[in-house]
């Protein structure tokens, strides 16, 4: 199949449909009004300023099990994304412009949620001394109990059974 190609600049606003982790849909303003962005973020730096989010430059595939989804590339602010899946149910970046609120927020969906009684203690047990999606999904390929969607990180020779969390599927 040949990938979709969709390049999009940094925008404020966003309108996420398809999510791997959930079917919800949410629009910018209560995106604006619910998130509360940390401090550090994205690789120790993101900020907003004017509404715009700023990140270091970042790549990763998203996998199900050992397929191929999709490939992010985020360089200057701009987000580059190849969809080698147009699956509603399969493809975080279903639809709609695709920036780097999206690709945060996609990043964070597939971390433990930050209100967690135990977050403190996995951040230990990681590793980490603060709340980061880059940073965690660095170490945990982003892999969830409920799914087997994965990310695969440039440089990375590694397969779904290396990284999988439940027995045999």
């Amino acid at each position: 199949m040949e990938p979709i190609k969709a390049v999009s600049p940094t925008v404020s606003g966003i309108f996420l449909t398809g999510c791997v982790r959930n079917a919800a849909c949410f629009s910018p303003d209560l995106l604006r009004s619910e998130l509360k962005w940390p401090e550090q973020a994205v690789s120790g730096k993101k900020s907003i300023e004017d509404g715009d989010l700023v990140m270091e430059d970042y790549a990763f595939t998203v996998m199900n099990k050992d397929r191929k989804i999709t490939d992010v590339e985020i360089k200057n602010n701009k987000v580059n994304v190849i969809k080698y899946s147009m699956q509603m149910d399969e493809q975080p970046f279903y639809g709609g412009p695709v920036d780097l609120e999206r690709v945060y927020l996609f990043l964070e969906s597939r971390c433990m949620d930050r209100n967690r009684d135990c977050l403190d203690e996995y951040l230990d047990w990681l590793g980490l001394d603060e709340y980061n999606p880059y940073k965690i999904v660095k170490k945990t390929h982003g892999v969830m109990w409920e799914d087997f969607f994965w990310l695969r990180f440039p440089g990375e020779d590694i397969t779904w059974k290396d990284v999988r969390i439940r027995g045999a599927d």
